[in-house]
């Protein structure tokens, strides 16, 4: 409801062991919208999921990604670092969806479109598993080759409860994704 991403950081108390915890903003201006840019004035519209790679406390580095799913805007969102006049500050960038356009389209990141996505997880390969909650399917996104496609469900939004081969199996509004190691 905030429409912002925010982090909890562990750290050990001066006095009596335990641990301090600190709330902090990582993007998001807490204005619903979608908007790129800068951390602080990014904005985000019921954003659901957030999958790190790497810590979000090294971002600075250049090597840590946070992917978001933009759940009402329809897309699905980075935070890495940028560089701007004044340095490496932290980057909101919409890497796939069209915002506010829902739907369901295989292809180039510039031509895909989801419908609330809402579940993000890592796949075994590197590449990444979307819950498309309004799709009634499960996506995959090829980050490097910049591709998306229909990883299991039907491409027709058909929702049901089956089993068997991907592009059988049904899903009725799927929310999360969980990846098994093997």
């Amino acid at each position: 409801g905030n429409n912002c991403i925010r982090v909890i950081t562990f750290g050990p108390t001066s006095a009596g062991g335990g641990n301090k915890r600190v709330v902090s903003t990582l993007a998001g201006s807490g204005r619903a919208g979608c908007t790129d840019g800068l951390a602080a004035a990014a904005s985000f519209d019921k954003p659901s999921s957030v999958l790190a790679l790497g810590s979000p406390r090294d971002l600075g580095d250049g090597e840590s990604v946070v992917y978001v799913t933009d759940t009402a805007n329809h897309c699905i969102r980075t935070i890495s670092a940028g560089i701007t006049s004044r340095g490496s500050e932290l980057h909101v960038s919409t890497l796939c969806g069209k915002p506010g356009l829902a739907g369901h389209a295989d292809g180039s990141f510039a031509e895909c479109l989801f419908s609330s996505p809402t579940g993000l997880s890592i796949l075994p390969d590197g590449t990444l598993a979307i819950a498309d909650a309004g799709n009634n399917c499960v996506r995959r996104l090829a980050v490097e080759a910049r591709i998306a496609s229909t990883l299991a469900g039907s491409a027709e939004r058909m929702w049901g409860l089956v089993d068997g081969p991907s592009a059988d199996a049904r899903f009725n509004t799927p929310k999360g994704i969980g990846v098994s190691p093997t």
